[in-house]
């Protein structure tokens, strides 16, 4: 099977996602890589602001701090962004890192408040369901992505 072949049975909605990824490539991903691409080989500095990391949950964020703090890391920031829970350090290469975890919750970005991941799962998904509620944004995330969907297809 050719590569053309995958768009025989597309929708009409699938095309119109699939043309927004091509036109996010082109104007967003080519050109920072284009930028990327004449950092000079010597460079002592990223071009990146963070690397970032998608965990399945609060267990895998904490089983993964608890695993940097055991090896010598130190974690810097502990942030609770309303729709993720974040911890931050640098690797070995100076690279700025994050580690987060999706909550169901919506709320207007940039948002970031400290979070005691040490808290039980249950303590920390009630007190950040109750800052969430308190942003006058705030919505559930299944919510926000059915509106991102129609916005990318009008």
């Amino acid at each position: 099977m050719s590569y053309f072949d995958l768009n025989l049975d597309l929708s009409p909605e699938d095309e119109a996602i699939k043309d927004a990824a091509r036109r996010f490539a082109l104007e967003v991903l080519r050109p920072a890589s284009i930028v990327i691409d004449k950092l000079p080989d010597d460079a002592d500095y990223s071009a990146a602001q963070q690397l970032s990391f998608l965990l399945e949950g609060l267990d895998e964020l904490r089983q993964m701090r608890d695993s940097l703090v055991v090896n010598g890391t130190e974690v810097d920031r502990y942030a609770c962004h309303g729709n993720a829970w974040s911890i931050y350090f640098h690797d070995p290469e100076g690279n700025y890192l994050e580690l987060y975890a999706h909550t169901p919750w919506y709320i207007p970005q940039p948002y970031g408040l400290p979070f005691d991941l040490d808290q039980t799962n249950e303590e920390i998904m009630r007190s950040t369901e109750q800052l969430c509620r308190e942003n006058p944004g705030f919505m559930m995330e299944t919510e926000r992505k059915a509106k991102a969907r129609q916005t990318m297809l009008d």
